[in-house]
């Protein structure tokens, strides 16, 4: 990393006739290794780089990366930009940040962060796997994953801004694969992330594997519900993925390509108002960042508030053709999308969220996200699991069902949330559970 010259690169492009000239360059060093019951099955120790770059030549933009980095990269990263421009889409300098700004100090990157060797991770990983299959005599297989990642990454462009991230953090997960008195075998697993030291990991472990038993044991029995429209409670996690789809409509650059549900809707109620949302992208969290992808300043601020929508995400392309200012939400391409997203907390905890459904159905797992949901109509059929509930408790597992709406009016329909929100979970959409008016069982 300290020997990346950025002035060679621009240099390059300036004689190619390439102006404004932008470039992103990440280095990360992984330590990972993978546990199946009481063996070693995978370990490695790895460094990644990535080097990607835009430019403007002749009106048009192009773009190209690579992960090799040599003595004649620059010259090669000019000439395949200006080969890509050919073919590229109209460019103009609106496109590349000229203002310098102050950036805030990562937080991904904490001061007490300890980092472990290869030895220490696989002695941790081996406790998780023979705490976890002595809690479950049907466990047959343990799988734990743990990652060390210490990276960095730097952004440039020839109008001299610059700026630089730092991340480090343990990851980890716990899979099991359960089997009951018939032979039947059902699998769960939970992820875990600690941005300090190895100890917070192992204790976020035995969280992770009680979730991930409790997933796989509990629905062995599991059976089909009648099929109908049922008041449901969203586990955090299962509310989490669905709202990713509603957010993406709250890109500017969707807004303006007349793609989004909520084109002319700012200061408009569009949701219930029990939701209140922020980006919050300078917070602990995996999706922390202190520059989007155009390098502009990352920005904490209000994306709906008590239902009312107040902000679109913007990168430089979109704000450009608004009129507006980027509010450092830049993903790729013109588009945007918040870094961290948090969700105001109710007063009722999870069981208090039940009571109140009193009948219904609580989903704790919905799977086929990648195909389940309409991007555009926000439409969505979801195989899920879970419980029924009567009386405002749980009464049985419920599985082989699927759950049926659309983001957009499940939104609407919220009537309450709860209090169970993982501030330290590192999640990117950290969110509480809520209940939904009504949502279509098919059993």
């Amino acid at each position: 990393m300290k020997g990346m010259d950025f002035k060679r690169y621009f240099d390059c492009g300036k004689r190619l006739g390439l102006e404004p000239y932008q470039i992103q360059y990440s280095l990360m060093e992984e330590t990972s290794v993978l546990i199946q019951n009481d063996g070693v099955k995978s370990q490695q120790i790895g460094i990644t780089q990535n080097l990607s770059g835009k430019a403007i030549h002749d009106g048009r933009l192009g773009s190209f990366g690579t992960d090799r980095l040599e003595r004649k990269t620059p010259l090669m990263m000019a000439e395949n930009l200006l080969e890509a421009s050919r073919f590229g889409k109209e460019g103009n300098p609106s496109m590349f940040l000229s203002k310098k700004s102050r950036y805030h100090r990562s937080t991904t990157a904490l001061s007490d962060f300890v980092p472990s060797d290869l030895d220490t991770l696989a002695r941790l990983a081996l406790e998780i796997a023979s705490e976890t299959k002595a809690k479950e005599s049907r466990v047959t297989l343990v799988e734990v994953s743990l990652t060390q990642t210490i990276g960095t990454s730097r952004f440039a462009n020839s109008y001299g801004i610059r700026a630089k991230q730092e991340f480090k953090a343990f990851f980890g997960d716990v899979a099991v694969i359960c089997k009951d008195e018939s032979g039947k075998t059902r699998t769960g697993s939970k992820s875990f992330v600690s941005f300090r030291n190895a100890d917070e990991l192992l204790k976020k472990s035995k969280t992770a594997a009680d979730k991930a038993l409790k997933a796989a044991c509990d629905f062995f029995k599991a059976t089909p519900c009648p099929s109908g429209d049922y008041p449901v409670v969203l586990s955090s996690r299962c509310f989490a993925s669905l709202l990713s789809f509603f957010l993406g409509h709250l890109s500017a650059k969707k807004v303006q390509e007349n793609l989004s549900l909520f084109a002319g809707k700012i200061g408009q109620k569009v949701v219930s108002d029990k939701i209140s949302l922020v980006n919050d992208p300078h917070s602990l969290s995996l999706g922390s960042a202190n520059y989007d992808s155009d390098g502009v300043p990352t920005q904490s601020f209000k994306i709906i508030e008590k239902g009312i929508l107040r902000n679109f995400f913007y990168s430089l392309e979109s704000a450009a053709k608004d009129g507006v200012e980027s509010n450092g939400c830049a993903s790729g391409g013109g588009n945007g999308y918040p870094q961290v997203v948090r969700m105001r907390p109710g007063k009722l905890s999870l069981d208090g969220l039940l009571g109140k459904m009193g009948e219904g159905i609580y989903i704790t797992d919905i799977r086929g996200l990648e195909s389940g949901v309409d991007d555009q109509a926000l439409h969505f059929s979801l195989p899920c699991e879970g419980y029924l509930i009567k009386g405002g408790k749980i009464a049985r597992p419920v599985g082989m069902i699927t759950v049926s709406g659309n983001v957009k009016d499940m939104m609407e329909d919220i009537l309450d949330i709860a209090s169970d929100v993982s501030p330290d979970s590192g999640a990117s959409i950290d969110t509480p559970s809520v209940l939904v008016r009504s949502l279509s069982i098919a059993g």
